[in-house]
């Protein structure tokens, strides 16, 4: 059961690289600079996600298939459903951050008092999911204990992004709804980044 539960553990770490690529791409082609290939980034992005959400599917049905039967394989059931679940909320936010990458083609890109804290928001986050990617390979408490303040950190350049946005009060209102809901994507990353390093940590250390 060991190995099949590290070939798990492999697939699930593979996704998350692919998930991780698809973010980065995305971001690039929102908040990058104005040379950026918006639409090079986004289809490479798609092509990353696109074939994770059935890989998922499948991998669940699998296993429900052949180990829901067995004691020694209900560890991977767990393991699908809550690290999978994360990768595919990952996965959805990045297809919400490629439409709205999408739509500022068209309205231009951010102003630079939008795109700096946006820009120190997603690298915050673009980290946290690096690195609870590589924690699928590696479980850890010590990496958990690594991004466990991520979210909330996350949630700080937030903060400091709206009372920068009701502040100044100047800020194009399509700017200001396209900011808001990207900091709310980053966030929820962050927030799933955190949960698939944790729960492999768990089933790391499950007998």
């Amino acid at each position: 059961m060991a190995h099949t539960h590290a070939r798990t553990c492999e697939r699930l770490a593979d996704q998350a690289d692919l998930v991780t690529e698809a973010l980065r791409r995305v971001t690039e082609a929102v908040l990058g600079s104005p040379a950026v290939e918006v639409g090079r980034e986004l289809e490479a992005a798609e092509r990353a996600v696109r074939p994770l959400f059935e890989d998922l599917e499948d991998d669940l049905t699998v296993v429900l298939a052949v180990e829901g039967t067995r004691p020694q394989g209900l560890r991977d059931v767990v393991a699908e459903i809550h690290i999978g679940g994360d990768l595919r909320h990952l996965a959805d936010q990045a297809r919400q951050i490629g439409e709205i990458a999408s739509a500022r083609r068209v309205r231009g890109p951010f102003p630079e008092e939008l795109r700096t804290p946006l820009g120190g928001l997603a690298d915050l986050v673009l980290g946290m999911v690096t690195l609870a990617a590589a924690a699928l390979r590696e479980p850890s408490a010590a990496t958990v204990a690594d991004l466990h303040d991520g979210p909330n950190a996350a949630a700080q350049r937030q903060r400091l992004l709206y009372e920068r946005i009701i502040r100044e009060g100047a800020t194009d209102p399509t700017d200001v709804l396209d900011a808001v809901l990207l900091a709310a994507s980053f966030a929820r990353c962050a927030h799933h980044a955190l949960s698939a390093a944790r729960f492999a940590a768990l089933f790391a250390e499950s007998p």
